[in-house]
Parts: C-alpha cells; sequence; structure tokens
C-alpha cells in the first residue's frame, strides 16, 4: 500500500495584523447617526448592521391640527434619503413622504403646537397601512407620535 505524501503547508506570507479593536455587536452603533442637539433617540428606534438590501417600502408621515403648529421633529432611521429634521412655523398641516428598509420601527415625530388646548393628531403609514394615530388635546400640544 502506498503511502500518503504529506500537504505542504499553506501559511500566509504575513500574519494578520491585530490592530483593530474588539466590537461588541449587542451594542448599536452610536456614530452611524447623528441627531440634532437635545434630540435623543427614542427606545426601539436603535440598531445596527445592514440592511440595505431589504425590501424598501413608502411611510408617509401626517400631522395636523386645530392651530398652527411651532414645531414637527422627527427620526427616520432607515430612511433613503432624510434620516432626521425638524420643521419650524408649518401651519396646521405637515406631512413627509420618504422611503424606508428594514423592520419597524421606521419613524418617531414629535410635535409642539404651544397653544392651550389645541387638538394635534399624527399619522404614520407604512406601505399604505396606518400603523400609528395618536390624537391629544393639551396645554401645549406635546407628544410622540412612534410608529
Amino acid at each position: 500500500m502506498p503511502t500518503p505524501s504529506p500537504r505542504p503547508s499553506k501559511r500566509p506570507a504575513q500574519e494578520p495584523s491585530a490592530t483593530a479593536e474588539p466590537v461588541d455587536a449587542t451594542q448599536p452603533d452610536a456614530s452611524a447617526l447623528s441627531l440634532p442637539a437635545g434630540v435623543a433617540l427614542p427606545a426601539g428606534l436603535g440598531g445596527s448592521g445592514s440592511g440595505r438590501s431589504l425590501p424598501r417600502t413608502t411611510l408617509k408621515i401626517r400631522v395636523f391640527s386645530t392651530q398652527p403648529l411651532y414645531r414637527v421633529s422627527y427620526i427616520i432611521p432607515t430612511s433613503d434619503d432624510q434620516r432626521y429634521g425638524q420643521d419650524d412655523g408649518v401651519g396646521s398641516t405637515w406631512s413627509h413622504t420618504t422611503r424606508v428598509w428594514g423592520r419597524p420601527d421606521y419613524a418617531a415625530v414629535f410635535v409642539q403646537a404651544f397653544w392651550p388646548g389645541v387638538k394635534v393628531t399624527c399619522v404614520i403609514t407604512v406601505g399604505g397601512r396606518e400603523t400609528e394615530r395618536r390624537t391629544i388635546i393639551g396645554p401645549q400640544g406635546a407628544m410622540w407620535c412612534q410608529g
């Protein structure tokens, strides 16, 4: 019976460098989304990794009130174009439409009316399906809307 010949060792010419810092995959990459000063990332919107190959869908945010709105701020981490923004003095209606990818939650909106007793409604639709509808009547007309 013939004796098997030993296989040659295939070692790289140079050992790989170990200069990269270890990565904790359980924590979201805070540098991936830069937010305006004073705007914190709400629970449920964090994430890490890449999902750019996931299917896209349309997200639409609508806000309307009985009085002019002071400010609408939004965070849409998986938007293809504008991931966050703030609009001031928008009148009594405001909307924003974008393409998003990945899994919910897709967006968070903070609305401020600053009129006593004003009624404010926020509606978020994803792929044509309503995922959030919230209406408040309050001393400042301020609320979070997430869907």
